[in-house]
This record gives structure tokens, C-alpha cells and sequence, in this order.
């Protein structure tokens, strides 16, 4: 197994499971911090956006891994709107 493989292939299932979601008109966000050094941009949320382009994508600009700790109002509030959409 690849390093990417390792890495992507619990990203990859969980997209999979989305778009499967997203095919009985369900919809999805992902949310991702701007400066995330434990889980790139470009393997997560980027990669998750290009598998299901309709999904909802924020990126909190500058924040950190632990955006939901540390952003935690404004996340709150953006999954609170997207629920309510």
C-alpha cells in the first residue's frame, strides 16, 4: 500500500458514502481550516470537492486543525445554516 493510499483511502470511503448521499438528494459540507498542518487541504477538502462537486466546501482561512475548538462559534453557525437550508 502507498503512502497516498493509506492516506487517501479513509477520505476516499467517506466521500464515496457521500455521494452515494448526494445521489437520493441528500447534501453535504465540508469544512476545512486555511492552515491545517496535520491534514492538507489538497488531500482532504479539496479532494472531497472534486468528488462531489455539489457539496458545500468552506475554508476558514488561517485557522488551524482544530478548527472546531478554536473557530467554534462560526462553525457552529455555518453548520447551523447549512442544516437549515
Amino acid at each position: 500500500m502507498s503512502t497516498d493510499d493509506f492516506l487517501f483511502a479513509p477520505l476516499r470511503m467517506t466521500a464515496e458514502g457521500m455521494a452515494a448521499q448526494a445521489s437520493r438528494g441528500m447534501a453535504g459540507s465540508f469544512s476545512q481550516g486555511g492552515d491545517d498542518q496535520i491534514v492538507p487541504i489538497r488531500a482532504s477538502a479539496l479532494e472531497s470537492k472534486r468528488l462531489i462537486p455539489d457539496a458545500q466546501l468552506l475554508v476558514y482561512s488561517g485557522a488551524p486543525h482544530g478548527l472546531t475548538d478554536t473557530h467554534k462559534q462560526r462553525v457552529n453557525a455555518d453548520m447551523l445554516r447549512f442544516a437549515q437550508s
